[in-house]
């Protein structure tokens, strides 16, 4: 008899927590969402990667964070972390699309070619992909919407500040893909580095992934031999491994300084008690895939939202830039910050038009780098 008790009340519970999660209607809108959500707003943020990266993934989470602070009981969010074995991104984003999810929201590159399978085939649900976006041609995809983000802008400030923090005339970056979202925060660094200083040689390696911290380290260590007294992580959880190569090679005695990416990495060192690494922090070179996540699901529920197209978001939108944290004002000088400034209103203000790896043919590509080197 107590058994039965026992599962009776189990199902029970059951039954309520499905109850309280029941949205009540899916948008009917085409070509914009229309704003008559259920009561609960249920979104899946599938993490093609793994959290911990203190970088791009971090910043997506972050925005679900920043959604779930402010919206409470209204939204349900799963962060799904689907892990870096490609093998399971497909079966991940069916069984999202083949739930009870308003909105699911992948990114980067390696989720498009997934997503433009897939979208037409639930026209019920609301994709957002973010850091890419699907070829248009290739579907009606009047259920999606995706975020690009001007990398080049925010890197053409990072090529400032790391030509003028310089003494060796000698700075470096580190890639995850060679691909051209990472080309064109190359792209940027390299014109914005040449501004300050025409002769600057700039090193660029790619790791060819985004997780392999060792390979990044193993790469770092080269280029901080070679005289560079300056890098910049563009490779996710495998820039960890560029931090980890300046301390080894004398980190802030030596003069050396780490750029970070995509979230503010000096004060995720200081919180994970990381100090050697947060102390050759200067800055991070934001790419606020939280706010982009963030404005396009209010967008959302405010019925603004306009699907079937792309938004490019880049520094007039607070969506790239350069972090001004305490590290920044310790380890920056006076000088290098005029620089930054000067650069970010001269990019405002449309005086400096900054380069992008957008459009260039491989040959335009690779003539741009090794012009630098």
């Amino acid at each position: 008899m107590k058994k039965l008790f026992a599962l009776l009340l189990c199902l029970c519970m059951v039954f309520a927590l499905v109850s309280c999660n029941e949205t009540e209607g899916e948008g009917e809108g085409e070509g914009e969402g229309n704003g008559e959500t259920s009561d609960v707003l249920k979104i899946a943020c599938l993490i093609n990667g793994n959290l911990g990266d203190l970088s791009f993934f971090d910043s997506a989470n972050n925005g679900m964070v920043m959604l779930k602070d402010e919206l409470g009981d209204a939204v349900d969010i799963s962060v799904i972390e689907m892990s870096y074995d490609n093998t399971k991104w497909e079966p991940a984003l069916i069984d999202a699309a083949e739930s009870d999810y308003d909105i699911i929201i992948v990114g980067t590159w390696q989720m498009q070619e997934i997503l433009e399978k897939y979208a037409d085939q639930y026209p019920e649900k609301t994709f957002f992909l973010y850091d890419s976006s699907v070829v248009w041609d290739n579907g009606e995809f009047k259920n999606v919407y995706c975020i690009e983000y001007k990398q080049n802008e925010g890197s053409y400030l990072a090529g400032v500040l790391a030509a003028s923090l310089s003494k060796t005339g000698k700075i470096a970056c580190v890639g995850g893909q060679d691909n051209p979202v990472i080309n064109d925060f190359i792209v940027g660094y390299i014109q914005g580095a040449k501004s300050v200083n025409p002769d600057i040689s700039v090193m660029h390696a790619f790791v060819g992934n985004f997780n392999d911290s060792a390979k990044a380290a193993d790469l770092a260590a080269v280029q901080f031999s070679s005289g560079a007294d300056v890098n910049f992580n563009i490779a996710g959880q495998a820039g960890l491994g560029v931090f980890e190569a300046a301390v080894n090679a004398g980190g802030k005695d030596a003069g050396l300084s780490v750029i970070g990416v995509d979230s503010d990495q000096a004060l995720a060192f200081e919180a994970n008690e990381q100090l050697d690494r947060a102390e050759i922090t200067p800055t991070s070179m934001l790419k606020r895939v939280d706010i982009s996540l963030y404005d396009a699901v209010k967008a959302y529920m405010d019925g603004t939202l306009e699907l079937g197209k792309t938004v490019y978001v880049g520094l007039e939108d607070n969506c790239v830039g350069l972090v001004e944290n305490k590290y920044y004002e310790e380890l920056v000088p006076a000088e290098a910050k005029e620089a930054v400034t000067a650069a970010a209103e001269a990019i405002a203000a449309g005086e400096v038009t900054v380069d992008s790896a957008m459009g260039m043919s491989q040959e335009e590509l690779t003539a741009y780098r090794d012009s630098a080197n």
